[in-house]
């Protein structure tokens, strides 16, 4: 009888939307991503023309509407399920819902970047040439915590779109963002 129970608690929960699939597992080395071969493939959850949110362990918000001293469009932020503290925003100004990436490239990183009364740093990463879409990557800044999320896996989950279907391309935003890892981290080469 208990055992009847419990599947019939998991059904349900399935059909309630409760029960979800096992998050693909993204690689972090080389040019591209790859979900596992028993992983369902990465789709985008939040789609713009210019970009997308690919499905994974995140929860995403849109936070509207934008206070005044905010950049004109709107903002995402995003929490990893397995470690909410640390938070990825992005900034995506009105440019980028009105056409697809053209061109994808680091455009800075800036230390002590204010938004909503807090400090963070600043990715800038460009996606249209003619910069009617720079979206502004803000994390948490970096304070050698082991379980650090935004900067080293919430990049991971941006894709530029160049077509329609926004099948993912190398070099992806984490590609070429990775190039501020040791400004991130606090670490000056020499």
């Amino acid at each position: 009888m208990m055992i009847m129970l419990h599947k019939l608690a998991i059904r349900v929960a399935f059909v309630a939307g409760v029960v979800m699939p096992a998050p693909a597992a993204l690689s972090y080395s080389g040019q591209e991503r790859v979900a596992r071969p028993s992983s369902p493939p990465l789709t985008c959850e939040i789609r713009q023309r210019a970009w997308c949110i690919v499905n994974g362990t995140a929860e995403i918000t849109e936070v509207q509407p934008l206070v005044s001293s905010d950049p004109p469009g709107r903002a995402w932020t995003l929490k990893d399920t397995h470690f909410p503290a640390s938070t990825l925003v992005i900034l995506e100004p009105t440019g980028c819902r009105q056409s697809l990436a053209d061109t994808l490239s680091a455009t800075g990183f800036k230390h002590g970047f204010t938004w909503r009364d807090k400090s963070w740093d600043e990715v800038g990463l460009r996606l249209r040439s003619d910069g009617s879409c720079d979206l502004k990557l803000l994390v948490p800044p970096y304070n050698e915590d082991p379980l650090e999320w935004a900067f080293s896996q919430g990049r991971l989950l941006i894709w530029a779109c160049k077509d329609e279907a926004c099948n993912p391309t190398s070099p992806t935003p984490a590609d070429v963002t990775r190039q501020y890892e040791d400004e991130f981290e606090g670490k000056k080469k020499k």
